[in-house]
């Protein structure tokens, strides 16, 4: 990583692009982040480097949005233990029935470590320092620190074992194992650490006060009543299917969501999805497994929401007032979405995208989309009211947010090798962006196919032509 120009930075270059990670919140800035935030100082004054840690933990401080983000994709890994304690092994031919020790051993583990350090500004890079220095700062229980040690510290016994057999063998040293009694019992004491306490409690609980502040953002409404904050102080809860609506339309099969059932599933990461708590990970992460093809052909409905004006906000506001502003954004879209059992697919820095009619089948999914986008308006408003009593340095600022939706056939699926992306693309995806970019503050623009699917939601709008980037001629778009 030190040859890649990607990966050298001076200390200044850091601190901004940590900051661009913790603001945009992607997929690849949460990878780049996790992968980031076990520098250590290899060589001369460690100054700098102590420097750049403290400065991680107060970023993450101002947006803790990061974190909770990181914790939710750490909750999907799991241990290689099926749930009467027999290992899992991969089937495929490449592996012959061996055991990833790294991928379902160590690597949870460690995950789970590191999002605990993070969270109360430990500056310990090793795994086991950073067990230390938790329960030295009373941090992390001393009984849940023994345990996790001693997971960690078996597991990776067997790992080096393998790896020293196959050195000796003359064979290629890599992570896979058969399994043996001896690492069936290492991996029973990872599970039981691990994902019973450790990973629950790290991945979920180390985000716990997190999720109080930014309940959507990550994803445990089913822990928390799924109540769902709407502005003037009031809340109402989402409907709560008890199984997941994805897999039963699409396979026929009962994922429990909720309820003891809903347990064993917990066990190997199968839990309310990220992007809908009505579905679950497995439309989330095993797309290809599912739908037996990589991407599909899908009559769908696109939203785009845009919350106008943050950029020049968040030059003259206070860095707390902007992350409040931009998490009851992505709040009050969640909800709304969700309400319409749409897929909030993507966050894009001031913006959000979100899918209608997968893998939640919608006969009338152009009108839920633009049931949606009003109700996103509505509730927008209403907390804008609440911010302005909030915050009087919002007063006379003109924020708010514009909506463009398009519906028709677009592909969708997972897109890219090194890091796989479950979205949609096409051309409908493009129009309810560059339509989004059209719409004024506080205004909905819709294409031609929307209006003639969902006329009935949209009594007395007009048509106008519009010059949209990228587009040679003037789309027609409606206005609500």
């Amino acid at each position: 990583m030190a040859r890649n120009p990607v990966w050298r930075k001076t200390a200044a270059e850091w601190r901004e692009q940590v900051a661009l990670w913790a603001r945009r919140r992607s997929p690849v800035a949460i990878l780049f982040a996790d992968i980031f935030f076990d520098f250590r100082a290899a060589a001369g004054p460690v100054a700098p480097a102590e420097e750049l840690r403290a400065h991680v933990t107060q970023v993450l401080k101002a947006y803790p949005a990061l974190l909770s983000m990181m914790s939710r994709d750490e909750t999907a890994r799991s241990v290689a233990l099926g749930f009467f304690g027999g290992l899992r092994t991969d089937r495929s031919e490449e592996a012959q029935g061996r055991v990833d020790l790294k991928l379902r051993g160590t690597m949870p583990l460690v995950s789970s470590v590191r999002l605990w350090a993070l969270k109360h500004g430990v500056a310990a890079t090793g795994t086991l320092a950073r067990l230390a220095d938790l329960r030295e700062a009373g941090a992390v229980n001393p009984d849940d620190a023994d345990e996790f040690a001693s997971a960690f510290e078996r597991v990776t016994f067997v790992l080096l074992r393998q790896q020293l057999r196959d050195a000796a063998a003359g064979r290629a040293v890599a992570s896979a194992a058969r399994p043996t009694r001896c690492s069936r019992a290492a991996f029973f004491e990872a599970r039981r650490s691990c994902v019973a306490k450790g990973l629950h409690r790290a991945s979920s609980g180390a985000a716990a006060d997190l999720t109080e502040r930014h309940p959507e953002r990550t994803l445990t409404a089913d822990d928390r009543g799924n109540q769902t904050n709407i502005g003037q102080g009031g809340s109402v809860p989402l409907h709560r299917s008890r199984i997941c609506k994805g897999c039963w339309q699409q396979m026929r099969v009962p994922v429990p969501l909720r309820g003891p059932a809903a347990i064993p599933f917990r066990l190997f990461g199968i839990r309310p999805s990220r992007m809908n708590p009505n579905t679950c990970t497995i439309c989330e992460m095993m797309f290809t497994r599912v739908m037996k093809a990589r991407k599909i052909t899908v009559d769908v409905s696109v939203l785009f929401a845009d919350l106008r004006s943050y950029t020049t906000l968040s030059q003259s506001l206070p860095p707390d007032t902007v992350t409040a502003l931009l998490d009851s954004f992505y709040d009050e879209c969640a909800a709304a979405i969700w309400e319409y059992d749409g897929l909030l697919n993507k966050t894009i820095g001031d913006a959000v995208m979100a899918i209608f009619n997968f893998p939640i089948r919608q006969a009338d999914h152009a009108g839920q989309a633009v049931l949606a986008a009003r109700e996103i308006l509505r509730r927008c408003q209403a907390r804008r009211e609440v911010l302005l009593r909030e915050n009087p340095e919002l007063k006379g600022s003109d924020f708010g947010v514009g909506i463009g939706i398009d519906s028709g056939n677009t592909s969708f699926g997972e897109f890219g090798r090194s890091h796989r992306d479950l979205t949609a693309i096409g051309m409908v995806v493009n129009t309810a962006a560059r339509a989004q970019a059209a719409a004024e503050a506080g205004r909905i623009l819709v294409t031609q196919a929307v209006f003639e699917r969902a006329g009935r939601h949209l009594a007395g709008s007009r048509g106008q032509d519009y010059q949209l980037k990228g587009f040679e001629k003037p789309i027609s778009l409606y206005a609500i």
